[in-house]
């Protein structure tokens, strides 16, 4: 028999966070109704134009981390796609939109030709597609969480024989009780790279010469992958270090029949739901109560906010866009959200779903701990 293709693309190379947590969402799968083909992309936006393009199923990206915060790389590709008067929706809006200066053009238009299936919880219906025409119909479908363990990797014997360190611009500043060991060359260089396993890459192709003088900061499959002598373990400052990651498609992601039946799994299915809406206030920062006005929607109704996060507009200077993540656990809250949806219509200029009560990774519960 032959199995369905799942294709799905990750911030690559392969060996990167990002990719574990693809293979931590996708693997089961791949094991029993699916055959899974990873593709590593680049960049984070490489990403967005790879699933608006239909040239894979699901994407993976990062999206925060529990020691550096938000990835406002994600978060600005979330308000550039999403948001209907971003440079993405330039052409469609410029006749209603001349009061507004726009930034040029820049990743290829969202195609509006897809759509979500509308059979379960966390695809988009028809609803939020009409209220956010002209937005790519894709969106968040899932979440993983992955426990960041850092490793020191090179050929040398010892910290002193060490002039220059790569690794991910990020990982200096959750390594800094080791980067500060004395042993460590006054002279040291520490090279920014676009990844962890790029960095495992770029050691593993120098010279006899030069290895031993050289190392990289990453992770325990990218020295496995690249064949590299680990020096040092876990070298993190947190040892709970962890990282979140969504998975963005246009259908709910295959559950495996493992996860269903054994509930002690810890990928088992889960009754939180989490959405993650963005919106930017129709009044100006001058009316008080704006933003309360409009959290209050949710606040009013008992349902939980996550969290809530602000980027530029890009719009006009000061305009901002606003990030915000609710939960919701029963069929009660899931009515109630869609009534404050609804209602905060009168308070915003636009509002985007992005996804829609996708389910929580019960990893959450215990991300951290291993």
């Amino acid at each position: 028999m032959v199995k369905p293709i799942l294709r799905v693309v990750y911030l690559g190379p392969a060996g990167t966070y990002t990719y574990e947590a693809a293979r931590q969402q996708f693997d089961v799968i791949s094991e029993e109704e699916y055959e899974v083909i990873y593709t590593a992309s680049p960049s984070i936006a490489r990403c967005f134009e790879i699933i608006n393009n239909k040239e894979c199923d699901y994407a993976v990206i990062p999206f925060e981390n529990s020691s550096n915060g938000q990835v406002v790389f994600t978060y600005d590709l979330f308000r550039d796609w999403f948001c209907k008067q971003s440079k993405h929706q330039q052409q469609a809006l410029q006749n209603q939109q001349q009061q507004i200066q726009l930034p040029s053009p820049g990743l290829t238009q969202p195609s509006s030709s897809s759509s979500f299936s509308s059979s379960s919880s966390a695809s988009f219906n028809s609803t939020r597609l009409a209220q956010s025409k002209g937005v790519p119909s894709f969106g968040v479908v899932g979440e993983q969480f992955v426990s960041i363990h850092h490793y020191f990797l090179t050929y040398a014997k010892r910290l002193s024989d060490i002039k220059t360190i790569y690794s991910h611009p990020q990982v200096w500043t959750q390594c800094n009780n080791f980067l500060a060991n004395p042993n460590f060359s006054n002279n040291l260089e520490k090279i920014d790279v676009s990844s962890t396993s790029r960095s495992a890459e770029i050691v593993s192709k120098l010279s006899l010469s030069e290895r031993n003088s050289v190392a990289a900061i990453a992770s325990f499959s990218a020295s496995q992958m690249y064949n590299i002598p680990i020096l040092f373990k876990k070298i993190e400052d947190n040892s709970t270090n962890t990282t979140r990651f969504l998975i963005l498609g246009y259908n709910d992601i295959p559950q495996s029949k493992t996860n269903v039946n054994d509930l002690g799994n810890s990928k088992k299915l889960s009754n939180k739901k989490i959405t993650l809406l963005s919106f930017i206030l129709k009044s100006s920062y001058n009316d008080h109560g704006s933003l309360c006005n409009t959290l209050n929607c949710f606040t009013s109704r008992n349902l939980n906010l996550l969290s809530i996060t602000t980027r530029p507009s890009n719009l006009t200077p000061w305009l901002y866009m606003f990030f915000i993540e609710i939960l919701t656990c029963n069929d009660a809250d899931s009515t109630s959200l869609n009534d404050a949806l609804d209602e905060i219509d009168s308070f915003v200029l636009e509002k985007s779903i992005i996804g829609k009560e996708f389910e929580r990774d019960a990893a959450f519960y215990t991300s951290g701990n291993t």
